[in-house]
């Protein structure tokens, strides 16, 4: 028994076309991804962590 998996091959006009309701896709290996927001934590602890890591505290 084989058993195969069809991978869709999208076009750059099929990506291009996907709404822009703010998600974020990306492609892996021919699996569109829906990747998410990070959101408002991320951003915060991003900050924090690139204030201490420039050295920079006057």
């Amino acid at each position: 028994m084989t058993i195969t998996s069809q991978k869709k091959v999208w076009t750059d006009e099929e990506f291009m076309a996907l709404p822009s309701d703010g998600g974020h896709h990306e492609l892996v290996d021919g699996v569109l991804v829906d990747m998410g927001n990070s959101g408002m934590e991320h951003g915060y602890l991003a900050s924090i962590l690139s204030f201490y890591l420039s050295g920079d505290y006057s």
